[in-house]
């Protein structure tokens, strides 16, 4: 994991998601499609079609309220997960976490998410 820092900061349209994957992946920012600019339904098939391609793959979304217990659903990438939740800066906030603790906010601040709502399981496929 690379902390990577997002560079657009707006409550609606900031690009916490990708700097949080570019974050996770040790990918620079560029490398990243930001999934944001799309439309709501068209960004999930490109995302998973853009990490099986980079040799990932997506196994579910649990909910916030299992993340003190994330390591027995998934191994995610060297522990770390992919956290949803709402920050001061934006409602809808995504940041990096391990262990069931914030590893990585991607705003200058840095101060994470006051509520966990969900995390994603990503991990490297078996080529």
């Amino acid at each position: 994991m690379t902390p990577v820092m997002q560079t657009v900061i707006h409550p609606e349209k900031g690009n916490c998601m990708q700097a949080s994957i570019a974050s996770l992946l040790d990918m620079g920012l560029d490398q990243v499609p930001n999934l944001i600019e799309l439309g709501e339904d068209e960004w999930v098939d490109i995302f998973m079609d853009w990490l099986w391609a980079n040799g990932y793959e997506f196994h579910g979304e649990m909910p916030g309220s299992y993340i003190d217990h994330v390591s027995e659903y998934t191994t995610g990438i060297d522990g770390h997960v992919l956290v949803k939740g709402t920050s001061n800066y934006q409602k809808g906030h995504m940041v990096v976490y391990k262990d069931g603790e914030l590893s990585h906010d991607p705003t200058p601040a840095g101060l994470g998410v006051f509520e966990v709502q969900a995390f994603w399981m990503i991990e490297k496929r078996e080529q």
